[in-house]
């Protein structure tokens, strides 16, 4: 519609009757219990419907947004505003940039009422309080930060430390997600312990991605081992994610292989194709 870019979540897609969002956690639990099994660290996951629900989500989101002119510096400078959408109740469609989303009423710190469009279901209101249950969007970066103050706060009341492990890609990001965390009032004696792991990188040196091989098609000449998980287990079997394991192993053991990114032709080199 226009230049406005429209999206719904994997969990409002179907195929067969059942979400997207089911069909790609079923490959993600197969590794995570292969791992479970093969290093006894048990693991959980929560959907992002429970979390973005959790009081505590809502109420530092609340925060976040009547502060919003404090926050934009750190988690939104580019775009320079909050990335909050609101799914169509009709259709689940929601605008991508956030820019239809608007405030219509700041009771904050109790509620805000938002104003969004449906390309087809035209405009309708949400209610964004701490013990309701409408679905709302926000981006990584901003979730990122609740996700970190909501793990602070876990930790105090269980007198626990908390571990946090990203990606090298995240690197960059810790410094915003740390100056936002400032702002809610936490100090740097309060944040998580972070581990940030080797970057897989492609044939051009950026990051192995997704996005890239979903939108651009540029891995072609890529092994589809490497693209497909199916067509990594069809190809290595029960050795594939054991090599990985292993390989993985290695980076721990040796730290000066942690601090480092993999390109895919070591991987190729890995697993010998």
């Amino acid at each position: 519609m226009g230049d406005k870019e429209y999206c719904r979540m994997h969990s409002h897609h179907y195929v067969d009757g059942v979400p997207l969002s089911e069909i790609y956690m079923k490959s993600f639990r197969e590794v995570f219990d292969y791992i479970k099994e093969n290093t006894g660290v048990n693991y959980e996951t929560e959907h992002y419907e429970q979390f973005q629900k959790n009081p505590f989500v809502r109420k530092t989101l609340l925060e976040i947004i009547s502060r919003e002119n404090e926050f934009v510096p750190y988690i939104a400078p580019g775009e320079g505003l909050l990335r909050i959408r609101f799914p169509c109740k009709e259709c689940h469609v929601m605008e991508k940039t956030a820019k239809d989303s608007r405030i219509v009423e700041n009771h904050a710190p109790d509620y805000i009422i938002y104003q969004s469009e449906c390309p087809e279901h035209g405009q309708f209101e949400i209610k964004v309080s701490q013990d309701d249950n409408n679905l709302i969007d926000f981006n990584t970066s901003i979730r990122n930060v609740i996700k970190e103050a909501r793990f602070i706060e876990e930790a105090r009341k269980n007198n626990a430390m908390n571990l946090m492990v990203d990606g090298g890609d995240w690197t960059g990001m810790a410094f915003q997600v740390m100056q936002s965390l400032g702002l809610l009032g936490y100090n740097i004696r309060d944040l998580p312990v972070r581990i940030f792991t080797p970057i897989i990188e492609d044939w051009s040196g950026a990051k192995f991605s997704k996005s890239v091989y979903v939108k651009e098609g540029t891995y072609k000449h890529i092994p589809l081992e490497f693209l497909d998980y199916r067509k990594f287990q069809e190809t290595f079997g029960a050795n594939g994610l054991e090599t990985v394991l292993n390989e993985s192993r290695k980076w721990v053991e040796d730290p000066k292989k942690l601090f480092r990114n993999y390109s895919i032709d070591y991987l190729r080199k890995v697993f010998n194709i």
